[in-house]
């Protein structure tokens, strides 16, 4: 039996508010892939409300060694709405370097896929699409890799700031780190409402001014935290080490275009996310990453700054691994330093992430190795 690693994955969200729509074909082309013995892809319709066909899904190394990819013997399949699905092993190439994938998508009548995801350079990856629709995963067996480590979180993970020095460092001591942050996700609550009336959300592009009652295929900030952690982390294969860097936004959004103020959590109700989600995946395999301050940002108070303070503390004293960036990247204030963050006083900037991701490094350092 082969041992599987899950050498790529990303997390899905409902992408039905985008002005891209699903194309028929999907070409993706995997570079730097890990010289393995084989490998197998996971496809899934996390936030699809009706049917997905998947068929003629071919993959090969070069031109000449064009083989098709089967599910259960199958060269076609039909998804179910919220099914993943993961191909047979594939074994028949020396897969080393660059790997191409394609497959095609079939829906009923005039409905359109909605899981899936924007690529981003970290991904390593070209496609024919900006979208990627259904796949989630790649696994590999027979490689020199000892493991994956896993990075859930919102958009200060998604933007790949602090993800991609890390990736690179763990990259060097034998591991992969999977990238499963959504930008806006939350711990505890879905998008719920959405309000772009006011003057400033002129740059948000949406056919109309108000939404509530936010079906699954259009949530774009993805299911909350607490419900999206088994489908994107309990599904990768020799998962070392878990990086836990969620909940800002349960704090942040409510009193914004996004969410309304009475949307903002109890003290109570974030502690039981946290709790949730410490009975799922061992504790001591967890680096919980604090809160990052939002203190001059849009909708930021001194009240808020308290409790994401409060959660901060409790997260320090109820996790064994567990890692605080304000003594690096704040000021007397208590906000972001203007050289650590992108002009919003909310996500930290490239140079912020080589900070941290040089910390988080030293505490996994000690939590995989002991």
């Amino acid at each position: 039996m082969n041992n599987w690693i899950t050498w790529w994955a990303r997390a899905q969200r409902g992408v039905g508010f985008m002005p891209e729509k699903c194309p028929p074909q999907i070409q993706i082309d995997i570079h730097d892939m890990p010289r393995c013995i084989a490998l197998r892809f996971t496809f899934g319709t996390c936030y699809d409300c009706q049917p997905v066909i998947i068929k003629n899904v071919y993959c090969y190394c070069d031109k000449s060694q064009k083989i098709p990819v089967t599910f259960k013997g199958q060269t076609r399949y039909q998804l179910q709405p919220q099914q993943m699905l993961t191909t047979d092993e594939i074994s028949s190439l020396d897969f080393t370097g660059d790997v191409h994938l394609v497959y095609e998508i079939e829906t009923n009548d005039d409905y359109l896929c909605a899981s899936g995801f924007g690529l981003e350079s970290y991904d390593n990856m070209t496609s024919s699409s900006p979208l990627i629709y259904l796949l989630r995963s790649i696994d590999i067996s027979g490689s020199a890799l000892k493991g994956c480590i896993v990075a859930f979180g919102d958009s200060i993970t998604e933007q790949g700031h602090w993800t991609t020095s890390l990736s690179q460092m763990l990259k060097e001591r034998g591991y992969a780190l999977l990238q499963l942050g959504i930008g806006g996700n939350r711990l505890l609550r879905e998008l719920e409402n959405v309000n772009i009336t006011k003057e400033y959300h002129e740059d948000i592009h949406l056919k109309h001014k108000i939404y509530t009652q936010i079906p699954l295929d259009k949530q774009c900030f993805g299911k909350p935290g607490i419900k999206r952690f088994y489908e994107d982390v309990l599904t990768c294969h020799s998962c070392q080490a878990l990086i836990l860097a969620i909940g800002v936004n349960d704090l942040y959004q409510p009193g914004t275009f996004c969410a309304n103020i009475q949307e903002f959590p109890a003290f109570e109700d974030m502690l039981h996310g946290y709790q949730y989600i410490q009975t799922l995946f061992p504790s001591e395999k967890t680096l919980v990453l604090g809160m990052t301050s939002f203190m001059a940002a849009e909708a930021s108070s001194i009240a808020k700054e308290k409790f994401r303070q409060q959660i901060n503390d409790w997260l320090a004293k109820n996790y064994v691994h567990y890692l605080s960036f304000d003594e690096w990247l704040l000021n007397e204030f208590q906000q972001i330093k203007n050289e650590y963050h992108n002009g919003d006083y909310l996500h930290p900037n490239e140079e912020a992430g080589k900070i941290m991701a040089q910390n988080i490094m030293k505490k996994l350092e000690v939590l995989i190795c002991g």
